[in-house]
């Protein structure tokens, strides 16, 4: 069976992939529409709450069968999502190893207009205990805080490749596997690979 998104078509997906949307976030993920495929890609139905244009970006954990974080993704989206709008997103895991038998978490990372900007508000360790706790069935969430802006402002993507290297190594219990940055054309895409 083939499932077409986005104008590619996909192989049936594999298994459902659990979302969190950040308490205050203006774009909301849809739970019954991600799924993880074994090519491996996340796919990820967002919608924008507001009337506002909004940009944003996205984090993946992978995790082993057993709890173990097999890798975190951070994807940057790089078209606006209008007011209203509803996209499905399709996510290249470039994390190693990924098999059928690990499970994916996904969350709103960062998000902003010309009037707002939104950021997690939890250290990266806290993130990913929740991720855990979604990865197993179990309840808990996120919250975004708001900051408001005075004059428009420009979104920029959270691609700082220096840190999101030293976080991996921090994250990953047994080291770091691989790391990836690829900043390009207003996105970004950054991956960690646990051993």
């Amino acid at each position: 069976m083939m499932l077409g998104l986005s104008g590619t078509a996909l192989p049936a997906a594999d298994r459902d992939a659990k979302v969190i949307t950040p308490a205050n976030s203006p774009v909301e993920l849809d739970p019954f529409k991600a799924f993880l495929f074994d090519t491996p890609l996340l796919t990820v139905s967002v919608r924008n709450k507001g009337t506002s244009p909004v940009s944003y970006a996205l984090r993946v954990w992978i995790f082993e069968a057993d709890g173990d974080l097999k890798g975190t993704l951070d994807y940057c989206v790089g078209d606006e999502l209008g007011g209203g709008m509803r996209w499905r997103v399709n996510i290249p895991i470039d994390i190693k190893g990924v098999t059928l038998r690990d499970r994916a978490v996904v969350t709103v990372l960062r998000a902003g207009s010309g009037r707002a900007t939104w950021t997690l508000s939890y250290t990266d360790d806290d993130q990913m205990e929740v991720a855990r706790r979604a990865a197993n069935g179990s309840g808990g969430g996120l919250a975004f805080d708001r900051h408001d802006n005075r004059e428009a402002a420009p979104w920029t993507c959270p691609c700082d490749c220096p840190a999101v290297q030293s976080a991996c190594g921090q994250i990953c219990p047994h080291g770091a596997a691989a790391f990836t940055c690829a900043p390009f054309g207003g996105t970004c895409t950054a991956s960690c690979s646990c051993k």
